[in-house]
């Protein structure tokens, strides 16, 4: 019925369900993480503005932002 190698696939399928079944948690668990910060992007306006000072460079109405060249690396120009 199982063949020569037939158990032994068996058990190499069954192993190989398992780890994508893992997998499938983790890709999962990503996908809260990113639903819970898009969230936080559409209601907390603290957030927002905090991201966007921090990664953007960006700074309120009537105010000055002075960047330096260590926090310039790696980040986009900031927009008037």
């Amino acid at each position: 019925m199982w063949g020569e190698f037939g158990i032994a696939k068996h058990y190499g399928l069954q192993r190989e369900l398992n780890d994508k079944k893992i997998e499938l948690l983790a890709l999962r668990d990503e996908v809260t993480g990113i639903e819970r910060e898009i969230d936080r992007w559409k209601k907390d306006s603290f957030y927002l503005e905090k991201m966007a000072r921090e990664e953007l460079g960006l700074g309120g109405k009537g105010e000055v932002v002075y960047l330096y060249p260590s926090r310039m690396q790696n980040q986009p120009s900031p927009r008037s």
